[in-house]
């Protein structure tokens, strides 16, 4: 068995309006709508953002490695682009490829968030020979100008949708504020003390 481990992914496809997609789809929602990315904290959590079109590849690498897996083993691999940015840099960069709004640091924090959340894919490269391929300021330059989709729709009350995509139903406050708790969605943190925060790396190197 292979698994792979996703870091915040972006690009090509990703639903609009969602809080499940990720902060790129939440900042390049409201560029959409006109309005500037909201950034929590003071923007300098740092994230590794890697393309769609890069991970599409690492799970083509990952299936073409499965047939010399010895059975019964198992091996996991973090998948990133090895670039940290901070969620102000992506808001920045994403809002001056589509033509503006600024965003706005606005100091308001998400409970539950982690500060920084990093790894290295050195692992994923040197064993499946896989690399990354669009970088940072092209990605966003590019995921800019990407129409965004539309995101599935509940089909009523009790139809699911929430964590497996779909919108939390206006009037589910409950839901909402758990949605919400259990986040990291929106590139917020935890109230206002990063110094409060220590890296926290990841297993997989």
């Amino acid at each position: 068995m292979i698994s792979l481990r996703y870091h915040n992914v972006y690009g090509d496809g990703m639903p609009r309006d969602t809080p499940y997609a990720g902060v790129a789809s939440f900042f390049r929602s409201a560029l959409e709508r006109g309005e500037p990315p909201r950034v929590f904290e003071d923007g300098a959590q740092r994230r590794d953002f890697v393309h769609v079109v890069d991970v599409a590849a690492a799970n083509v690498a990952a299936l073409e490695a499965l047939d010399e897996r010895p059975e019964g083993t198992s091996r996991a691999y973090n998948t990133g682009s090895g670039e940290p940015h901070t969620v102000g840099e992506m808001a920045r960069a994403l809002a001056a490829a589509f033509g503006g709004p600024e965003p706005v640091v606005t100091g308001e924090y998400r409970l539950g968030d982690v500060r920084h959340i990093t790894a290295s894919s050195e692992r994923l490269r040197r064993e499946l020979g896989w690399k990354p391929t669009v970088g940072f300021t092209e990605g966003m330059a590019r995921f800019a100008q990407e129409r965004l989709r539309e995101p599935p729709r509940a089909a009523g009350p009790g139809a699911g949708g929430g964590a497996a995509g779909g919108a939390i139903p206006k009037g589910d406050e409950g839901r909402r504020e758990r949605a919400d708790a259990a986040g990291g969605a929106f590139g917020g943190g935890w109230p206002r003390s990063p110094e409060r925060l220590p890296d926290r790396p990841l297993p997989f190197s």
